[in-house]
Protein backbone atom coordinates (compact mmCIF):
# COMPACT_ATOMS: atom_id res chain seq x y z
CA UNK A 1 0.00 0.00 0.00
CA UNK A 2 1.45 3.34 -1.12
CA UNK A 3 2.19 5.78 1.95
CA UNK A 4 -1.14 7.61 2.95
CA UNK A 5 -1.31 11.28 4.65
CA UNK A 6 -0.28 14.93 3.75
CA UNK A 7 3.51 15.23 3.55
CA UNK A 8 5.59 18.11 4.94
CA UNK A 9 7.89 19.87 2.46
CA UNK A 10 11.22 19.19 3.19
CA UNK A 11 13.76 21.02 5.10
CA UNK A 12 17.19 22.52 3.37
CA UNK A 13 18.90 20.75 5.87
CA UNK A 14 16.92 17.18 5.90
CA UNK A 15 18.41 14.02 6.90
CA UNK A 16 19.87 12.69 3.61
CA UNK A 17 18.91 8.96 3.49
CA UNK A 18 17.43 5.93 5.53
CA UNK A 19 19.09 4.78 8.40
CA UNK A 20 18.19 2.27 11.16
CA UNK A 21 17.14 4.01 14.06
CA UNK A 22 19.94 2.69 16.89
CA UNK A 23 22.96 4.20 14.26
CA UNK A 24 21.00 7.01 13.03
CA UNK A 25 20.40 8.26 16.77
CA UNK A 26 24.44 8.04 17.02
CA UNK A 27 24.76 10.72 13.91
CA UNK A 28 24.70 14.21 14.05
CA UNK A 29 20.87 14.08 13.28
CA UNK A 30 19.22 17.62 12.18
CA UNK A 31 17.92 19.44 15.66
CA UNK A 32 14.06 19.45 15.35
CA UNK A 33 11.59 22.27 17.40
CA UNK A 34 8.76 20.18 16.59
CA UNK A 35 6.39 17.33 15.87
CA UNK A 36 3.58 16.87 13.58
CA UNK A 37 1.03 14.74 15.35
CA UNK A 38 -0.80 13.03 12.42
CA UNK A 39 1.70 10.47 10.95
CA UNK A 40 2.25 9.04 8.13
CA UNK A 41 0.84 5.93 7.35
CA UNK A 42 2.64 3.02 5.58
CA UNK A 43 2.84 -0.53 5.39
CA UNK A 44 3.30 -4.17 3.86
CA UNK A 45 2.86 -8.12 4.03
CA UNK A 46 5.56 -10.29 5.28
CA UNK A 47 4.37 -13.85 5.04
CA UNK A 48 1.14 -13.07 5.52
CA UNK A 49 1.35 -10.69 8.47
CA UNK A 50 0.80 -7.15 8.37
CA UNK A 51 3.39 -4.93 8.80
CA UNK A 52 2.44 -1.25 9.65
CA UNK A 53 4.87 1.73 10.06
CA UNK A 54 3.52 5.39 11.58
CA UNK A 55 5.90 8.07 10.03
CA UNK A 56 6.24 10.96 12.43
CA UNK A 57 7.65 14.31 10.97
CA UNK A 58 10.24 15.83 13.13
CA UNK A 59 10.45 19.42 12.15
CA UNK A 60 11.99 23.10 12.38
CA UNK A 61 9.33 25.78 12.47
CA UNK A 62 10.76 29.24 12.09
CA UNK A 63 9.50 32.23 9.60
CA UNK A 64 10.05 30.44 6.81
CA UNK A 65 7.10 28.26 7.86
CA UNK A 66 7.74 24.52 9.17
CA UNK A 67 9.77 22.11 7.01
CA UNK A 68 11.04 18.83 7.79
CA UNK A 69 14.11 17.41 8.76
CA UNK A 70 13.21 13.71 9.36
CA UNK A 71 10.43 10.73 9.98
CA UNK A 72 10.92 8.65 12.64
CA UNK A 73 9.26 5.30 11.23
CA UNK A 74 7.43 3.66 13.66
CA UNK A 75 6.71 -0.44 13.62
CA UNK A 76 2.91 -1.04 14.87
CA UNK A 77 3.21 -4.37 15.33
CA UNK A 78 6.63 -4.48 17.12
CA UNK A 79 5.96 -1.32 18.96
CA UNK A 80 9.48 0.60 18.23
CA UNK A 81 11.21 2.86 15.98
CA UNK A 82 12.80 0.66 13.68
CA UNK A 83 14.15 3.82 11.22
CA UNK A 84 15.20 7.52 10.74
CA UNK A 85 14.16 8.62 6.58
CA UNK A 86 14.87 11.62 5.09
CA UNK A 87 11.59 13.54 3.52
CA UNK A 88 13.06 13.12 0.30
CA UNK A 89 13.58 9.32 0.80
CA UNK A 90 10.13 8.57 1.33
CA UNK A 91 8.96 6.88 -1.36
CA UNK A 92 12.58 4.58 -1.45
CA UNK A 93 10.87 3.68 1.91
CA UNK A 94 7.60 2.69 0.92
CA UNK A 95 8.97 1.37 -2.73
CA UNK A 96 11.49 -1.23 -0.74
CA UNK A 97 9.45 -1.34 2.79
CA UNK A 98 9.21 -5.04 3.23
CA UNK A 99 13.01 -5.72 2.49
CA UNK A 100 13.26 -2.64 5.08
CA UNK A 101 11.22 -4.35 7.27
CA UNK A 102 13.14 -7.35 7.30
CA UNK A 103 16.18 -5.82 7.77
CA UNK A 104 14.78 -4.26 10.58
CA UNK A 105 13.73 -8.04 12.18
CA UNK A 106 17.26 -8.56 11.90
CA UNK A 107 18.42 -6.29 13.58
CA UNK A 108 16.84 -6.03 16.64
CA UNK A 109 15.50 -9.94 16.41
CA UNK A 110 19.59 -10.57 16.95
CA UNK A 111 19.90 -8.74 19.91
CA UNK A 112 21.35 -8.82 22.57
CA UNK A 113 24.40 -11.85 20.81
CA UNK A 114 24.29 -9.87 17.65
CA UNK A 115 27.97 -8.76 16.78
CA UNK A 116 29.37 -5.10 15.51
CA UNK A 117 30.38 -6.69 12.24
CA UNK A 118 26.94 -8.06 11.84
CA UNK A 119 24.97 -4.72 12.55
CA UNK A 120 27.33 -2.77 10.31
CA UNK A 121 26.49 -5.35 7.80
CA UNK A 122 22.67 -4.60 8.03
CA UNK A 123 23.51 -1.27 7.68
CA UNK A 124 25.63 -2.08 4.61
CA UNK A 125 21.87 -3.61 2.94
CA UNK A 126 20.09 -0.78 4.65
CA UNK A 127 22.65 2.00 2.46
CA UNK A 128 22.30 -0.52 -0.63
CA UNK A 129 18.87 -0.64 -0.86
CA UNK A 130 18.82 3.14 -0.33
CA UNK A 131 20.94 3.69 -3.85
CA UNK A 132 24.32 4.98 -1.28
CA UNK A 133 26.56 2.32 -3.12
CA UNK A 134 29.75 4.09 -1.88
CA UNK A 135 28.76 4.70 1.27
CA UNK A 136 27.63 1.34 1.74
CA UNK A 137 30.98 -0.26 0.86
CA UNK A 138 32.59 2.07 2.82
CA UNK A 139 30.40 0.85 5.69
CA UNK A 140 31.42 -2.86 4.85
CA UNK A 141 34.95 -2.29 5.12
CA UNK A 142 33.97 -1.59 8.61
CA UNK A 143 31.89 -4.42 8.95
CA UNK A 144 34.73 -6.78 8.11
CA UNK A 145 36.68 -4.83 10.28
CA UNK A 146 34.74 -5.52 13.04
CA UNK A 147 34.44 -9.21 12.04
CA UNK A 148 38.19 -9.99 12.18
CA UNK A 149 37.65 -9.54 16.33
CA UNK A 150 34.29 -11.77 16.73
CA UNK A 151 35.46 -14.95 17.63
CA UNK A 152 31.93 -16.55 15.89
CA UNK A 153 32.85 -15.39 12.82
CA UNK A 154 36.66 -16.20 13.42
CA UNK A 155 35.26 -19.67 14.13
CA UNK A 156 33.11 -20.09 10.90
CA UNK A 157 36.39 -18.89 8.46
CA UNK A 158 38.93 -21.20 9.95
CA UNK A 159 38.65 -23.83 7.29
CA UNK A 160 39.68 -20.88 4.72
CA UNK A 161 41.62 -18.33 6.80
CA UNK A 162 43.37 -19.77 9.58
CA UNK A 163 45.32 -22.84 8.17
CA UNK A 164 46.95 -19.66 6.95
CA UNK A 165 47.88 -18.24 9.93
CA UNK A 166 50.85 -18.69 12.56
CA UNK A 167 48.63 -19.94 15.83
CA UNK A 168 49.95 -17.24 17.53
CA UNK A 169 47.99 -14.65 15.31
CA UNK A 170 45.09 -16.61 15.33
CA UNK A 171 45.08 -16.33 19.00
CA UNK A 172 45.82 -12.55 19.40
CA UNK A 173 42.45 -11.86 16.89
CA UNK A 174 40.18 -14.56 18.82
CA UNK A 175 39.41 -12.69 21.67
CA UNK A 176 35.65 -12.35 23.89
CA UNK A 177 32.46 -10.71 21.87
CA UNK A 178 32.84 -7.21 22.66
CA UNK A 179 29.81 -5.86 21.38
CA UNK A 180 26.98 -7.78 23.39
CA UNK A 181 26.68 -4.91 25.73
CA UNK A 182 26.54 -1.92 23.28
CA UNK A 183 23.28 -3.66 21.64
CA UNK A 184 21.90 -4.34 25.09
CA UNK A 185 22.48 -0.78 25.53
CA UNK A 186 20.84 0.53 22.67
CA UNK A 187 18.13 -1.87 23.02
CA UNK A 188 17.16 -0.95 26.44
CA UNK A 189 17.49 3.18 26.26
CA UNK A 190 14.56 4.55 28.03
CA UNK A 191 13.75 8.63 28.85
CA UNK A 192 10.88 7.67 31.46
CA UNK A 193 10.18 11.49 31.74
CA UNK A 194 10.24 12.50 28.17
CA UNK A 195 13.55 14.79 28.91
CA UNK A 196 15.25 16.77 26.06
CA UNK A 197 18.06 14.28 26.17
CA UNK A 198 21.59 13.97 24.29
CA UNK A 199 23.38 10.90 24.33
CA UNK A 200 26.22 8.92 22.95
CA UNK A 201 27.37 5.51 22.91
CA UNK A 202 30.89 3.73 23.31
CA UNK A 203 32.53 0.48 23.95
CA UNK A 204 35.36 0.82 26.76
CA UNK A 205 38.47 -0.66 24.45
CA UNK A 206 40.57 -0.43 28.57
CA UNK A 207 38.94 -0.58 31.94
CA UNK A 208 37.78 2.76 32.32
CA UNK A 209 37.07 5.20 35.63
CA UNK A 210 34.05 6.43 37.39
CA UNK A 211 32.67 7.82 40.61
CA UNK A 212 29.40 6.37 41.74
CA UNK A 213 27.57 7.73 44.47
CA UNK A 214 25.59 5.34 47.52
CA UNK A 215 22.61 7.28 48.57
CA UNK A 216 20.70 6.44 51.49
CA UNK A 217 20.65 5.92 56.05
CA UNK A 218 23.28 3.51 56.19
CA UNK A 219 26.11 3.42 52.85
CA UNK A 220 28.32 1.06 54.40
CA UNK A 221 25.68 -1.58 54.01
CA UNK A 222 26.13 -1.23 49.65
CA UNK A 223 29.67 -0.43 49.64
CA UNK A 224 30.31 -3.74 51.75
CA UNK A 225 28.17 -6.03 49.58
CA UNK A 226 29.84 -3.82 46.30
CA UNK A 227 33.18 -4.76 47.99
CA UNK A 228 31.80 -8.72 48.78
CA UNK A 229 30.37 -9.24 45.42
CA UNK A 230 32.91 -7.12 43.49
CA UNK A 231 30.09 -5.91 41.13
CA UNK A 232 27.32 -3.32 41.63
CA UNK A 233 23.64 -3.78 40.64
CA UNK A 234 22.25 -2.66 37.84
CA UNK A 235 19.36 -0.15 38.18
CA UNK A 236 15.94 -1.70 36.25
CA UNK A 237 12.71 -0.25 36.23
CA UNK A 238 11.11 3.24 37.34
CA UNK A 239 14.24 4.23 38.98
CA UNK A 240 16.02 3.77 36.17
CA UNK A 241 15.24 7.02 34.21
CA UNK A 242 17.24 6.62 31.09
CA UNK A 243 16.81 2.56 30.64
CA UNK A 244 18.52 -0.55 32.57
CA UNK A 245 22.27 -0.10 33.96
CA UNK A 246 24.74 1.45 36.46
CA UNK A 247 24.30 5.45 36.46
CA UNK A 248 27.75 6.72 37.44
CA UNK A 249 29.54 10.76 36.93
CA UNK A 250 32.93 10.95 35.39
CA UNK A 251 35.90 10.12 37.53
CA UNK A 252 36.14 14.21 38.41
CA UNK A 253 32.14 13.80 39.90
CA UNK A 254 30.31 15.95 42.60
CA UNK A 255 31.53 14.59 46.28
CA UNK A 256 28.54 16.23 48.76
CA UNK A 257 27.43 12.61 48.20
CA UNK A 258 29.06 9.41 49.86
CA UNK A 259 30.97 7.78 46.56
CA UNK A 260 33.13 5.50 45.65
CA UNK A 261 35.51 5.55 42.55
CA UNK A 262 35.11 2.53 40.44
CA UNK A 263 37.07 0.66 37.43
CA UNK A 264 34.91 -0.91 35.39
CA UNK A 265 36.56 -3.60 32.54
CA UNK A 266 37.15 -3.08 29.37
CA UNK A 267 34.09 -4.12 26.64
CA UNK A 268 31.01 -2.63 28.96
CA UNK A 269 29.14 0.12 27.39
CA UNK A 270 29.09 3.53 28.02
CA UNK A 271 26.13 5.97 27.28
CA UNK A 272 26.99 9.64 27.98
CA UNK A 273 23.86 11.16 28.97
CA UNK A 274 23.31 14.85 29.23
CA UNK A 275 20.38 16.76 29.95
CA UNK A 276 20.72 20.60 30.69
CA UNK A 277 24.28 21.09 32.23
CA UNK A 278 23.99 17.71 33.89
CA UNK A 279 26.53 15.05 32.29
CA UNK A 280 26.68 11.09 33.11
CA UNK A 281 26.86 8.03 32.16
CA UNK A 282 24.94 5.14 32.09
CA UNK A 283 27.38 1.82 32.05
CA UNK A 284 26.06 -1.91 30.64
CA UNK A 285 27.27 -5.17 31.01
CA UNK A 286 27.01 -8.16 28.02
CA UNK A 287 24.76 -10.05 30.30
CA UNK A 288 23.37 -10.35 33.67
CA UNK A 289 22.26 -8.03 36.77
CA UNK A 290 25.63 -6.84 37.96
CA UNK A 291 28.31 -5.38 36.40
CA UNK A 292 31.66 -6.36 37.61
CA UNK A 293 33.97 -3.27 39.14
CA UNK A 294 37.05 -2.47 41.20
CA UNK A 295 36.73 0.08 44.12
CA UNK A 296 40.01 2.41 43.72
CA UNK A 297 39.00 5.59 45.93
CA UNK A 298 36.19 6.91 48.04
CA UNK A 299 35.37 9.84 50.50
CA UNK A 300 34.16 7.59 53.38
CA UNK A 301 35.65 7.73 56.93
CA UNK A 302 38.25 5.50 58.16
CA UNK A 303 35.89 3.76 60.28
CA UNK A 304 32.85 4.16 58.04
CA UNK A 305 34.98 2.05 55.64
CA UNK A 306 36.19 -0.57 57.93
CA UNK A 307 32.28 -0.89 59.12
CA UNK A 308 31.47 -1.95 55.26
CA UNK A 309 34.38 -3.84 55.22
CA UNK A 310 32.79 -5.97 58.28
CA UNK A 311 29.16 -5.80 56.60
CA UNK A 312 30.60 -7.85 53.42
CA UNK A 313 32.56 -10.45 54.95
CA UNK A 314 29.11 -10.78 56.94
CA UNK A 315 27.75 -11.87 53.79
CA UNK A 316 24.39 -9.25 55.46
CA UNK A 317 23.14 -8.80 51.69
CA UNK A 318 19.74 -8.26 52.88
CA UNK A 319 20.47 -5.92 55.73
CA UNK A 320 18.30 -2.79 56.30
CA UNK A 321 19.06 -1.53 60.03
CA UNK A 322 20.57 -4.23 61.90
CA UNK A 323 20.49 -3.55 65.70
CA UNK A 324 24.34 -4.95 66.08
CA UNK A 325 25.40 -1.75 64.04
CA UNK A 326 23.20 0.86 64.57
CA UNK A 327 25.35 2.97 67.16
CA UNK A 328 28.10 2.84 64.42
CA UNK A 329 25.55 4.30 61.96
CA UNK A 330 24.91 7.36 63.83
CA UNK A 331 26.92 9.25 61.29
CA UNK A 332 25.76 7.31 58.19
CA UNK A 333 23.34 9.33 56.29
CA UNK A 334 25.24 9.60 52.42
CA UNK A 335 25.25 13.25 52.55
CA UNK A 336 28.51 14.48 53.39
CA UNK A 337 28.30 17.47 56.13
CA UNK A 338 29.61 20.37 54.90
CA UNK A 339 32.31 20.31 57.24
CA UNK A 340 33.73 17.38 56.03
CA UNK A 341 34.82 17.50 52.60
CA UNK A 342 38.19 15.73 52.32
CA UNK A 343 38.37 12.57 50.44
CA UNK A 344 39.36 9.69 52.86
CA UNK A 345 40.73 7.45 50.40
Amino acid sequence: MPIIGERVPAHPRAFKTIRLYPIAVEEDLPKSNSVIPDPLIGGTGLFGVKIQYKLFAHCRQDQGGTKCLYYVAYNLLHKRNEYIVGPNHLDIFNEKMDKFAIAAGNFFGLAPSMSAYEAKSIAFTTLFASGEYRAAFRKLGDAWLAALQDPEWWIGATTSVTGALPSSSAARIFEPNRYASYNRAIRTRTNRHNKLVQRSMRVLEAPGRFRHTIKGHAPEIPLGNIQANGSVRLSHGPDAHYGEGVYAWGPDGPTNWRYIDIEVPRGTAVETIKVGDATWYRLVPGNGNNLKVKVVGHNFTPEEFKLAQQIGKSNLKDLARPPSVLPQLGAAASRIPKDQKKDAR
